[in-house]
């Protein structure tokens, strides 16, 4: 028999490293964050999804940094 070490995220899921454990952590809170913080399209009632705001965001991760001076 041997020992296994896994790490759990809020959500109940089982990763095999801190790491992907992370990435998948942030992205739940980033969810949940976004459900008090929805961005809405120039249409009125348009809300971005969650989803494609987050991929959005990555996509454009350094220019964002660099908007922010970070």
């Amino acid at each position: 028999m041997k020992k296994i070490t896994c790490f759990q995220t809020t959500d109940g899921r089982l990763f095999e490293s801190v790491k992907d454990a992370e990435k998948h952590q942030a992205s739940l809170n980033f969810f949940t964050w976004y459900e008090d913080n929805k961005c809405y399209g120039n249409t009125d009632g348009c809300r971005v999804e969650a989803v494609d705001m987050l991929e959005w965001l990555k996509e454009n991760r350094c220019d964002i940094l660099e908007v922010l001076g970070a």
